[in-house]
């Protein structure tokens, strides 16, 4: 079996100018340089979407969403969610984290989350879930430390990109949600408290592999 991270990201909900965060906003707060923004990116009054070599920012009125173009290398995108916190008047109502990982198995997917998640106790879908071909996943929700820990595992399909290839695997959706009750100062050390985040996640996955 084979684990694999594949998506990383924040997500940042409230009232925001999205004209507020242009080239000089990063370059100024030691995001990026001028080198780093490729021909992608878009800054009009309704949408911004920073696009470097290592990162994509995409903020609307209501949404930024902050994404690593490489989920296995540390880019620091905790640090573009701190200084959009700090540095700016917006109005932040949640901050979610988001991990997915994906399991490459060997054997029949169908077995094999049966084997993981199958419960005799759970009479009433088993009623209408026994056939040869049912796959089965995994919900679980609790609080972890100042957020709400969500992990959805299930079985999906993917594709590879140079061979367009369909291949059976399962995801692990993580999202760490974090309602806003707190100072600018203290919800900017929450988001430079994200590896904290990962760390957690991490902890979990690497059981099935």
């Amino acid at each position: 079996m084979t684990l694999n991270l594949i998506e990383k990201n924040i997500v940042i909900l409230g009232i925001f100018k999205p004209n507020l965060f242009d080239k000089l906003f990063f370059i100024k707060n030691n995001l990026a340089d001028e080198s780093h923004f490729t021909d992608k990116s878009v800054f009009i009054p309704e949408l911004s979407i920073i696009d470097t070599n290592e990162f994509i920012v995409n903020i609307t009125q209501n949404r930024i969403v902050i994404n690593t173009k490489n989920a296995n290398i540390n880019n620091n995108i905790q640090n573009i969610a701190a200084s959009i916190i700090i540095n700016t008047d917006s109005i932040i109502n949640a901050i979610g984290y988001n991990l997915k990982w994906v399991l490459f198995i060997e054997q029949n997917l169908n077995k094999f989350s049966k084997q993981l998640f199958f419960s005799d106790n759970n009479k009433t879908i088993n009623n209408y879930f026994n056939s040869e071909d049912t796959e089965y996943g995994y919900y679980v929700s609790k609080d972890y430390e100042y957020s709400r820990l969500k992990l959805d595992i299930k079985p999906s399909i993917i594709q590879k990109i140079d061979t367009n290839e369909k291949i059976r695997v399962l995801t692990f959706d993580f999202n760490f949600h974090i309602e806003n009750n707190h100072t600018a100062e203290e919800l900017k050390k929450i988001a430079l408290d994200y590896e904290n985040f990962i760390s957690i996640a991490n902890k979990i996955v690497a059981e099935y592999d």
